[in-house]
């Protein structure tokens, strides 16, 4: 996701004059082909968030759209303040790039799981979060992103996504259909874990002959559940590589009070205990499970019980 990132934003800036990348002096490897095109629009802040949210802020204020690149935990919890009363209070035009969406820095510790950013960040008003799936979904929400000029957070994985979608999209305001059939089960996921879940539902199905409609959440802050026939499902999953307290899951929880739709509803994610566990991602999601294995026990449990 982070090269499909960085070439959205040369293409776009080859167009538009008034756009900015600020660095946290990191992403070696990804974003030289910007610096390289654009010297004049490219700024290495250095290991200073702070001041690198409060230099996006400023550039913002004077009609630039700028984009802040750096490690998930770093723009979202250490510049935590710059972001809130600088960027989100004026609505300055700041798109914060969050690299290495949940467990992606794995065997760095937990220092760099971005485990509670979706929390944080959706709880600042005006701030919109994007989380997608694959590179498909991070150049359709980049698309979105550019054209409406908001306060946004994009967190993506950093390298090696697998694609859930063989062609380039168009609006993802809306849930995606990664599989449709009308079941009466429904799962919504959000972030990359979308792939593991499809992986997931291929098992289930196969083992247990459950089908389940499985849809795509890119675009929290747009998410309404209408569209998605809610009313009309037997049960619904909510998947994320996230902490469950106040994540993806929390979001569709309120949306479900909120338009009454009274139906058994499970949220899978990530919770406390297994915190301190360090590896690469992919050992970390058998550790939470929240490998395709483990949901695929976890979703068989849950439609048998409804």
């Amino acid at each position: 996701m982070r090269l499909a990132f960085v070439e959205s934003l040369t293409e776009y800036s080859r167009e538009h004059d008034d756009s900015f990348l600020i660095v946290g002096d990191l992403g070696y490897g990804v974003v030289e082909p910007f610096e390289a095109e654009f010297p004049d629009r490219f700024i290495n802040a250095g290991v200073a968030e702070q001041n690198m949210l409060g230099m996006a802020a400023g550039l913002a204020s004077t009609g630039k759209l700028v984009f802040v690149y750096s490690i998930a935990n770093f723009p979202s919890l250490r510049a935590l303040e710059q972001v809130r009363n600088d960027i989100a209070y004026h609505g300055f035009p700041v798109v914060i790039v969050s690299v290495g969406a949940g467990l992606s820095y794995g065997t760095l510790g937990y220092s760099h799981h971005a485990v509670e950013d979706v929390s944080i960040m959706r709880a600042i008003p005006g701030i919109n979060v994007y989380s997608p799936a694959d590179d498909a979904e991070a150049s359709a929400a980049f698309a979105r992103i550019v054209k409406k000029r908001e306060p946004a957070y994009l967190r993506i994985g950093k390298g090696g996504e697998r694609e859930v979608h063989p062609h380039p999209l168009g609006d993802i305001s809306d849930p995606i259909a990664l599989c449709e059939s009308g079941a009466p089960y429904l799962v919504l996921s959000h972030g990359q874990i979308a792939s593991e879940v499809a992986l997931a539902l291929a098992v289930l199905k196969q083992e247990s002959g459950i089908e389940v409609d499985h849809f795509s959440v890119p675009s929290l802050s747009s998410l309404e559940l209408e569209s998605i026939s809610v009313r009309s499902r037997k049960a619904l999953v909510t998947i994320e590589e996230h902490s469950i307290h106040g994540g993806f899951g929390s979001r569709v929880l309120e949306l479900l009070s909120e338009g009454r739709h009274l139906i058994p509803t499970n949220r899978i994610g990530l919770d406390a205990p297994s915190l301190k566990v360090v590896g690469n991602q992919s050992y970390l999601r058998q550790a939470h499970g929240i490998d395709s294995a483990s949901l695929a026990a976890k979703m068989t449990r849950f439609f048998k019980t409804v």
